[in-house]
């Protein structure tokens, strides 16, 4: 009997993510800075980008534009990848233990291709799949969940 597959999620899942962690360190770096109004601007814009609708050069201009920041493109960066990074523990020794038992175990996230990129360097347990599980990325399927075509690739599966 085959075992079924089971998808786990990156963000606040496999990789603690908190946003009001971005949003001190951007009053650090802005005191200045509205953080509601950010709010307002950011998160469509994040939206578009973890939807892969924009690139991560045009994501990157527009949050600096939007938080009113100077600084060198390595602190934007750092800025940015504030709001997480650390692997849950717990989660990812549950998606081993699964993957050793022979459950194909994957990932399903809402993720833009910079995080991706950083996060899986920084916590690479996070990012492995087990035994054929897929790894489906919003900016790469260009569609994030709740969206009916984002769910639509996790069934091919």
């Amino acid at each position: 009997m085959n075992k079924p597959l089971i998808l786990f999620d990156v963000g606040s899942v496999l990789v603690k993510t908190e946003y009001s962690r971005l949003y001190d360190v951007l009053h650090r770096e802005n005191p200045s800075l509205n953080i509601a109004a950010f709010k307002k601007e950011y998160l469509p814009l994040e939206v578009k980008y973890m939807a892969g609708q924009i690139k991560d050069e045009e994501y990157i201009q527009a949050f600096t534009a939007h938080a009113g920041l100077s600084c060198e493109r390595k602190r934007i960066e750092e800025i940015i990848l504030s709001n997480g990074g650390e692997e849950i523990e717990k989660i990812c020794k549950l998606k081993e233990r699964l993957g050793g038992a022979g459950y194909p175990c994957g990932i399903f996230s809402n993720i833009g291709k910079f995080h991706h990129e950083s996060h899986r360097i920084r916590c690479s347990r996070a990012f492995t799949a087990f035994n054929g599980g897929p790894q489906i990325y919003s900016y790469q399927i260009k569609a994030i969940k709740p969206e009916r075509k984002a769910y639509n690739f996790g069934s091919q599966w």
